[in-house]
């Protein structure tokens, strides 16, 4: 009986198991017929001895990684992947005899070369899964949980048991996700595991260094069994106790808040700030350090309001203000739906001396703000696969001097790390001596010397998951099992992801947003959206993304960038795209890519886009997240004792707005901020209080329907 496990080890297990280049030569070696084999499959032992006088053996039970070459090679080899498609291929024939010498036949696949056109349209559809039984059967969900005690306790010594049992009750957070090779990522390790086979512990990879299969293997099939059956993924805690809720501290933060809505940014006294600070140190001894890096953000626009720096926001005051209550709220209430070390932070998050690293560069993407941007480079650890970003912060010239900002591409020169542009270093390899990463994941080079090497792309061997992403409907589910921003762990890059690309279906420009749409697929036949603005101060960048689309679209092999959920599945905003063309690949960053990254390629015809710039028709569904953390900001600089006519009738018309949009639950604690402040001019003596509490409240559900609205 043929070896189900050998059968269904497709390209991209074999990739995991050895190395992507391993597993294309093998390839190209079987698809050649240049060599012939003989295969004997004894009891589930499979020999094959091939004709350039190379001897395989894969013992009954093992993986091909646990298998014998007669080759110099002391880990899987290509010879030994190269008996794994023999073996596949004799099996799915006619042929009777298992030792009869066979020549390989050559494997046709051939791919359409029909390019999709690039045309100013509405978003690409999305279409529906096939269905498509063969399709189904490749990607039937499982489930690692189903694996007993006596299971475990056959593939694994005891003292690894013991290990794993240990590290479970030592409290754990665990991003779980069910499907045909289902995965488990420990937030608290930095550990991706993922299972190859169904039924099979020994076909598993793990970040770790450890012989496969590790000794995490068993932490995730317990962390598997908590998952509710009826889930494909979620977060789940292993921590027994719960933590304890500082109350008292709890109390002085939302004390601290409410006299900074009182007196505003306007009017906040310097003890305000060192208020802030004292309960920023607090909440870090309490192990409250996403809260307490909230704090320090509050004091930093506190300090860049005071010193007229074009950088300050207001709305950046309201959602920090709004993220804080819902943090509190949630460390409150404790109900166990979100792990509160995500809520809290962990021993784990704190700022780190890094030694010598190795970085990836995965692309330089921008925020724009009022007063400035802020350019941010994603890198990944090659040591860790955690995600550093290296960011900073540019003001533009005030409306004063009369200058205009200036382009993406231009700021982008600007050196990052000890002369490293930003430009360069999202598109190179960075060597560092020394640094220190803060626990939001910002990197700080130290003052040894840095270097950047220029690399291939090839991010199918340089970087690693749940970072790199090979299939969308894992990545959807993914997606779909983590709370809202607000309350997951404050890191940069939590929703990056560089997604393989197998195909691109279609690609248009919609008038509507002036964003730029790309359906693409992965290997499984799975689609996503690309989604990318057409802004003026990085049109570059926006140009040579389009012309590689009506180009080359099929060599488009990556895309990079903040991974959503949208009603239809996954949406990347990309900051980065890998393409192949005539065996070169080539980065595009459409942020900050300028003219001199378009020379010599042909600019797309902008006309279409130009001509609608200024009559593009916004959603103001969408918006209207965004404009109420607007609304709520100017309330937080002004603060709540200064409030007037004029800010009552400003707040007249968002609610008013919101109403008219249908916004019936979203406005409501705005209606009764409005009403609080509209009865202060008849009132002798007014309570500030209830404003308070309704100003806290707008901003935090503010903050929610904006995540939610992608805004």
């Amino acid at each position: 009986m043929p070896r189900a496990d050998l059968l269904a080890l497709d390209a991209d297990t074999l990739a995991l198991l050895a190395n992507r280049g391993i597993v294309k030569r093998a390839q190209a070696e079987v698809d050649s017929g240049e060599f012939t084999c003989s295969i004997e499959d004894i009891d589930g032992a499979v020999t094959v001895t091939w004709s350039d006088d190379v001897e395989c053996v894969i013992p009954a039970g093992k993986s091909p990684a646990d298998g014998r070459c007669t080759c110099p090679a002391t880990s899987l080899c290509r010879h030994l992947v190269r008996s794994v498609l023999a073996y596949q291929r004799q099996s799915v024939s006619a042929q009777p005899e298992p030792s009869a010498a066979i020549t390989v036949p050559a494997a046709t696949s051939p791919e359409s070369t029909e390019a999709p056109t690039v045309a100013s349209a509405e978003p690409p559809q999305v279409p529906e899964t096939q269905d498509d039984e063969e399709a189904e059967e490749g990607s039937k969900s499982w489930d690692p949980g189903a694996f007993t005690d006596e299971e475990l306790e056959k593939q694994f010594r005891k003292t690894d048991l013991a290990r794993a049992r240990r590290q479970f009750d030592e409290g754990q957070v665990v991003e779980l996700v069910r499907g045909a090779k289902p995965s488990a990522y420990f937030h608290t390790l930095c550990l991706n595991i993922r299972f190859l086979v169904a039924g099979n512990l020994a076909y598993t990879h793990c970040d770790c260094a450890e012989p496969r299969p590790c000794s995490h293997v068993p932490l995730a099939v317990l962390a598997f069994r908590l998952l509710l059956a009826e889930r494909e993924g979620g977060l789940v805690s292993t921590r027994r106790e719960t933590l304890p809720v500082p109350t008292e501290l709890l109390t002085e933060v939302e004390q601290a808040l409410a006299q900074l809505a009182l007196s505003g940014i306007q009017g906040a006294p310097r003890t305000l700030a060192d208020r802030l600070r004292r309960l920023e140190e607090r909440c870090r001894s309490e192990g409250l350090v996403w809260p307490a890096e909230v704090l320090v953000e509050l004091v930093q626009q506190h300090e860049a309001y005071a010193s007229h720096d074009a950088r300050f926001s207001p709305r950046r005051v309201a959602e920090l203000a709004g993220e804080l209550c819902i943090r509190l709220d949630a460390i409150r209430a404790d109900t166990g739906a979100v792990p509160q070390l995500f809520i809290r932070g962990s021993k784990t998050d704190r700022t780190v001396d890094v030694g010598k690293s190795q970085m990836v560069g995965m692309g330089c993407g921008a925020r724009l703000g009022r007063g400035g941007v802020e350019l941010c480079v994603y890198l990944q650890d090659d040591r860790s696969g955690a995600i550093v970003a290296v960011s900073k912060e540019f003001a533009d010239p005030t409306p004063e001097s009369g200058e205009a900002p200036r382009e993406l591409w231009q700021i982008a020169r600007t050196p990052a790390i000890t002369g490293i542009p930003f430009a360069n270093l999202g598109s190179g390899t960075l060597q560092v001596e020394g640094g220190k990463r803060a626990p939001s994941g910002r990197f700080t080079a130290g003052r040894s010397r840095a270097n950047l090497n220029p690399h291939t792309f090839q991010w199918e061997k340089n970087l690693r998951p749940p970072v790199l992403s090979e299939d969308f409907a894992e990545l959807a589910a993914r997606l779909a099992a983590q709370p809202p921003m607000s309350l997951r762990p404050r890191r940069v890059g939590s929703r990056l992801h560089a997604c393989s690309v197998a195909a691109v279906e279609g690609a248009g420009f919609s008038e509507r947003d002036q964003t730029f749409y790309a359906a693409v697929q992965d290997r499984q036949g799975n689609t996503a959206l690309v989604a990318h603005p057409y802004l003026s101060r990085c049109h570059h960048g926006a140009d040579r993304l389009v012309h590689h689309f009506e180009t080359h679209p099929q060599g488009l092999r990556f895309v990079t960038g903040d991974v959503s959920l949208g009603p239809l599945g996954a949406v990347i905003r990309p900051v980065s795209l890998v393409f192949e063309v005539d065996g070169t690949r080539t980065l595009i960053q459409p942020w900050i890519d300028g003219p001199a990254s378009v020379a010599g390629e042909p600019a797309p015809d902008r006309a279409a886009l130009e001509g609608s710039l200024d009559h593009a028709d916004s959603d103001p569904v969408g918006q209207y997240p965004s404009e109420l953390l607007e609304a709520a900001g100017e309330q937080w600089l002004l603060g709540l004792q200064r409030a007037d006519s004029h800010v009552t009738k400003s707040w007249r018309q968002v609610v008013d707005r919101g109403g008219a949009l249908g916004f019936n639950r979203l406005i409501r604690p705005a209606q009764r901020l409005l009403e609080t402040l509209e009865q202060r001019s008849s009132l002798v003596k007014w309570d500030p209080e209830p404003a308070v509490v309704e100003l806290l409240r707008v901003s935090a559900h503010a903050v929610l329907a904006s995540e939610n609205s992608g805004g």
